[in-house]
């Protein structure tokens, strides 16, 4: 038997050990492939059959306001859209920060939206020095959908009334002629008209169904409401509107002046759109943005839209994130003006 040196003996066990070691590499990179394949599937998979199960939709204000009442329409016919209920869920109070912060927290799998307005999203930082949710990392947009406005409505026995004839009676009785109004976009509008007009009257928030019927029991002299909502009122002969703060007089209403027409810069836009969670798949929320553009094209909704003076945009998720983006510092030079300090 031919006797082997040591030194031939660890060569080639050296070389063994390569060969194991570069075999071992090669399945690790396969594995990795295969597990980065389907990594890659997994969002296209999810996409596919979405959604298998019921959907919520977060709405942060209180039933049977204007959110609540057109959320509802776009539920309906999303669910016949995509053959799966569409729950509206009513998550009020906090200046609808409490539904934002509960969206927020929910799973990023598509299956939880949430209904949001400027007062929620771009307003709310500018109101609250702790805010539990970040707007920007915490949400990613499904669609800015459309941009509305607000008016100034008084009791249908006050018709006679122009803008500076009611501002004239505030100033002569400000405690008889308390402002009401629903959101962060009322409050500023009456601020920076308060503000203009050098006025001293109460602002009184509500977060519930009742500020009508407070103007109508004498309780408030004017109301700050939302067009969508104010003109069922004022065509039903229930109210009067004085004044919209629309930049320009709108086709609709041709015949209802705006606040800036008497106070310069007094303009105040809303806006209204559906977001989810940050890390929801950007598949997931192409395929939303596909479905609720869809829906938001319906003819009923268009109508409707065009009935409440409402300026449709029916932005993509890419251009919504960047239109969010730009109304942050708008909202906030628009709450520093109107020189509401945050809580």
């Amino acid at each position: 038997m031919n006797s082997i040196e040591p030194a031939a003996v660890a060569a080639a066990a050296a070389l063994q050990r390569r060969a194991l070691l570069a075999q071992a590499g090669a399945a690790g990179l396969a594995l990795a492939g295969i597990g980065a394949a389907r990594a890659a599937d997994a969002p296209a998979a999810a996409v596919a059959g979405f959604p298998t199960r019921p959907m919520t939709i977060i709405v942060p204000f209180a039933g049977g306001s204007p959110p609540d009442v057109y959320t509802r329409l776009v539920a309906e016919k999303l669910s016949r859209r995509v053959g799966q209920p569409v729950i509206v869920d009513l998550k009020p109070g906090a200046s609808t920060t409490i539904g934002t912060t509960l969206a927020a927290r929910a799973r990023p799998d598509g299956y939880t939206v949430l209904y949001a307005t400027n007062s929620s999203i771009t307003a709310a930082p500018a109101l609250f020095k702790k805010l539990q949710y970040d707007p920007i990392k915490d949400f990613s947009a499904i669609t800015v959908m459309l941009e509305s406005f607000f008016c100034i409505l008084v009791r249908p026995e006050d018709s006679a009334l122009s803008l500076t004839a009611l501002a004239e009676r505030i100033r002569q009785d400000p405690g008889a002629n308390a402002m009401g109004g629903g959101s962060t976009t009322a409050e500023v509008s009456n601020q920076m008209w308060r503000n203009a007009a050098k006025l001293d009257h109460a602002y009184v928030r509500y977060n519930n169904p009742n500020m009508m019927n407070d103007l109508w029991g004498g309780r408030l002299g004017a109301v700050w409401a939302p067009i969508s909502s104010a003109l069922q009122h004022v065509r039903a002969g229930k109210a009067h509107m004085v004044a919209v703060t629309a930049p320009a007089r709108l086709p609709q209403l041709p015949q209802v002046p705006t606040l800036a027409e008497t106070y310069p810069g007094v303009a105040v836009e809303s806006w209204s759109g559906f977001f989810v969670p940050s890390a929801t798949p950007r598949p997931l929320v192409a395929a939303l943005y596909d479905h609720l553009v869809a829906v938001l094209k319906d003819p009923e909704i268009v109508q409707r839209g065009v009935n409440e003076g409402v300026r449709p945009l029916q932005q993509t998720p890419e251009q919504s994130d960047a239109y969010v983006r730009k109304d942050l510092p708008h909202q906030r030079r628009l709450l520093q003006g109107a020189g509401i300090e945050p809580a």
